[in-house]
């Protein structure tokens, strides 16, 4: 079992430091056999504190810190998070040397490896990345912020062993260093980024922004997940990826964000204003055997968009679903009970765990899904080969609303009764499972 040990540089230890550097080295003697998760931290402080003052001091890298080094070698996942004030290269410099045992590197915010162009100041240490990256042969997963993503390509790592990669924070107009980004690694197998988005503030961002990107093939990938503040944006990505490996695909749209109208005009990656258009054609041109959809999308889909993807996923095993209620309508599991005719095909027929979560009850048109409707799917996918197992409802009904209360009591009997039998084990047929979250009630 793998040991962690989190420190905060900010908080001041006075008294207590020796007291923890003999703590620290006990549980380091101890676990002698056993690899070593390691956080390095800084990013909060009690205002009556001087950060500076407490955080930059050295003792910190003359007794903890340096116990830590000492162990460099059975590192298994090394994290640093840091805030923007804080001087941390005095404790960084002796992270040089080999890390044979370092698997997975998260870099946070508050340290800036990019060159300086002010003679006198250092946002670059070579050796600090040079140590953890170029000399960890078994480093496959990387973390990184925002902050780091337009310089990714110039840091030392190599990146052809690297397999996992995780962007969070990050805001980009130019989708195109998306792109670009996943193409610097042959060998990644997952891959998660989380991206707002902004306008194009001058004309070479705008033309940056414009500039057609050829078409990827990442034949290696088989984990997407994309969180997007623009299905714009994520739709002009994902026409260029081809992923013929892909089996799990976990997407987040916060908007249907576009250019101003006088930039429309310039670039559409959705002709027939299809806005499902770009995550249709990924799937098509990939032809590949995705098994797990997670989609998130609030109110931007209509019941026949999402039945028309559905249509093109025949391998799908797991689907999760987030969106608005008047989407998710009783139309949409009408569409999801299996077919019993040769003629009208089931929709996913080896579907084996559905979650769906109702948003926005509040500021619904039209009526809740009938639960009638809801049951009669359940039990309508409860024979044959593949067999619904899991079934999961989450919708904040609200007690105080009656229409809201009347359904979700309706909704919790029905199934309590009328699906008891398939909750119980049976030699022939998987038992089934299925969670309500009515919220109030």
């Amino acid at each position: 079992m793998w040991v962690g040990i989190w420190i905060d540089l900010a908080i001041p230890l006075g008294r207590r430091l020796d007291c923890l550097r003999d703590l620290v080295h006990l549980y380091i003697t101890r676990s002698t056999n056993a690899g070593l998760n390691l956080c390095i931290e800084a990013t909060h402080m009690d205002r009556k504190y001087n950060r500076i003052a407490y955080a930059a001091s050295a003792f910190w890298s003359r007794t903890i810190v340096q116990l830590l080094l000492l162990e460099r070698s059975r590192w298994r996942h090394f994290a640093i998070n840091l805030a923007e004030d804080i001087n941390v290269f005095d404790y960084l410099q002796g992270l040089t040397g080999s890390y044979d045992g370092l698997e997975k590197l998260e870099l946070g915010e508050g340290v800036d490896y990019r060159p300086s162009e002010t003679p006198g100041q250092y946002h670059y240490d070579v050796t600090v990345l040079d140590g953890l990256a170029s000399d960890s042969p078994n480093l496959r997963e990387l973390h990184i912020s925002g902050s780091y993503f337009e310089h990714l390509e110039s840091m030392p790592f190599k990146f052809q062993q690297l397999t996992s990669v995780i962007v969070n924070g990050s805001s980009c107009y130019d989708w195109g260093q998306i792109v670009h980004m996943l193409q610097a690694f042959p060998s990644l197998e997952r891959c998660s980024i989380d991206f707002g988005c902004t306008f194009p503030e001058t004309d070479e961002e705008l033309e940056d922004s414009l500039f057609p990107v050829p078409h990827s093939r990442l034949t290696t990938l088989k984990s997407l997940t994309m969180t997007m503040g623009s299905l714009y944006m994520a739709s002009t990505v994902m026409l260029t990826l081809i992923l013929p490996s892909l089996t799990d695909l976990n997407l987040t749209f916060d908007s249907f964000w576009e250019f101003p109208a006088e930039f429309q005009c310039l670039q559409n990656p959705s002709p027939s204003n299809d806005r499902m258009f770009g995550l249709k054609m990924m799937l098509q041109e990939s032809s590949c055997p995705l098994q797990s959809l997670k989609l998130t999308c609030g109110d931007l889909f209509s019941t026949k968009e999402i039945s028309d993807l559905l249509s093109l996923l025949p391998s799908l095993i797991s689907l999760s679903l987030d969106a608005a209620c008047d989407m998710l309508s009783t139309k949409f599991f009408v569409g999801l009970t299996a077919s019993q005719g040769a003629f009208k095909p089931t929709l996913v027929p080896h579907l084996t765990s559905l979650d769906i979560s109702l948003a926005d009850l509040y500021s619904r048109t039209s009526a809740l899904p009938d639960p009638e409707t809801i049951l009669s799917m359940i039990k309508s996918r409860q024979s044959g080969t593949d067999v619904l197992s899991h079934f999961g409802l989450t919708a904040p009904a609200r007690a105080a609303v009656e229409s809201e209360k009347e359904w979700g009591q309706s909704l919790r009997e029905m199934m309590r009764i009328r699906l008891r039998g398939y909750r119980e084990q049976s030699r022939t047929q998987r038992k089934l499972t299925h969670i309500l979250d009515l919220g109030e009630l």
